[in-house]
């Protein structure tokens, strides 16, 4: 089986990548140590995929952003049994907070 790569520098309209730039990621062989998630951050907008149940998340930067996220940040909560993760911008977190379910996941721990 051929590797499977994500190229989220192939997407990059506004060319805020340096030319050869390698941001492939060959996602198959994470597939067989059981991966359930990639996550990544600073490339100034969110985005994301999935590859044969292994998630790829990309959180925006919480400072420049280029696409139409607002800023924020991404809180990721790691369990036995499950990866919750969720973005909040900055006015969001500061307005309400971490919603309750991450936060009891949190104090599970």
């Amino acid at each position: 089986m051929g590797a499977i790569q994500f190229s989220i520098c192939g997407e990059d309209p506004l060319g805020t990548q340096p030319s050869g730039s390698s941001c492939n990621l060959k996602t198959a062989q994470f597939v067989p140590w059981s991966v359930k998630a990639v996550f990544s951050g600073h490339y100034h907008r969110n985005a994301g995929g999935t590859y044969q149940n292994l998630d790829m998340v990309v959180s925006s930067a919480i400072g420049c952003q280029l696409g139409l996220d607002p800023h924020g940040l991404r809180v990721v909560v790691v369990t036995a049994d499950k990866i919750v993760h969720r973005y909040y911008s900055l006015d969001e977190l500061s307005e309400k907070g971490i919603e309750d379910d991450l936060m009891d996941l949190i104090k599970k721990k």
